[in-house]
Formats: structure tokens, sequence, C-alpha cells
């Protein structure tokens, strides 16, 4: 047993090197897969990353999406949305309205909505933004706003996400 272990160690050992290598090759890529990696209400969530900027009276609102399955298209079975007025890289505070969980049936019925409520809710953290992508981290905490409860009467959302982002007028 103990001449296993010294074969399989180093072998071990290998295989996740290798395979660290080969994670951190793909997701630093520029081509690297608009992805949104998170826990929801005590949860792994996953899924497609989207984002755009509106302006609205001069002022630039950046608005980040995750949709879940991944690859899921037009008919998700949840998204979340962030959305603050956009300064750049830095920390946003969350407020009533700033960020929501839906739940979907069909793609496009709203089943379920979780909203941020209250002052303080949560951050939204932008760590990369320019040649056309934004990244970060988000957390927020968020109570039943309309339907059903599929987590309860309140979740907090805590994820990570990278994806392009449109220009909108």
């Amino acid at each position: 047993m103990t001449s296993l272990r010294r074969r399989v160690g180093p072998l071990l050992a290998a295989v996740l090197l290798a395979a660290a290598t080969s994670a951190c090759e793909e997701s630093t890529g520029p081509e690297a897969e608009p992805t949104f990696l998170a826990v929801w209400g005590g949860s792994a969530w996953t899924g497609s990353a989207s984002a755009t900027i509106s302006s609205r009276g001069g002022v630039d609102s950046l608005h980040v999406m995750g949709s879940t399955p991944p690859g899921a298209g037009p008919m998700p079975a949840a998204y979340v949305r962030i959305s603050v007025p956009l300064r750049g890289t830095g920390e946003y505070a969350l407020g009533p309205g700033n960020a929501a969980m839906t739940y979907l049936v069909g793609g496009d019925v709203a089943s379920a909505v979780y909203a941020t409520t209250r002052a303080g809710a949560g951050t939204l953290s932008v760590t990369e933004y320019g040649d056309g992508r934004v990244a970060g981290s988000v957390t927020f905490d968020a109570d039943a706003a309309a339907g059903g409860r599929p987590v309860g009467s309140a979740a907090r959302f805590e994820g990570s996400f990278r994806a392009p982002v449109l220009q909108r007028p």
C-alpha cells in the first residue's frame, strides 16, 4: 500500500497541476466564455453572463445579467440582473431595485421575483472594465417580491462574472 501511495502521489500532483494550468489558460484568455458563477439561496448557481450600458438623461448605467441554465438563450429558467449608474471600475452600493433574481416559466413568464429592497442590500465590485468586456463580483440580499418563494422569503446571492459589454442608446 505504501509503494502505491508513492506512485499515485506524484501522478495525482501532475494531473492537478495540468488541470489548474489548463483552467487558468482558458479563463484568462480574451475568448473565455462569458460566465456567471454564484451561490444563490445556499445552492450553486451557474449562468451565461452578459452586460449592457445604456444612457438616459446623460447618465450611463451598467446592467449585468446572468441567465441559467448556461446557453439557454431566449428560454432561461431564471436570470439575475444588477443595475447601477456607471463610474468605471470600483465598488457600487446596491439598494432598492438595483438587483433582482427572476424565476421564469416558459422562458418569459415570471413565476417568482426576489429583489433588493433596502439601502445597503449588497455590493457590486467592477474589477475590469474596457475593451468591450466587464468582470467583477456581486453580493446582495433579496426579499421575495412577487410570485412564489422557491428559496424562502429571502435569499443571498454571492457570485463573480465575466461578460462582453454591449452599448445601447
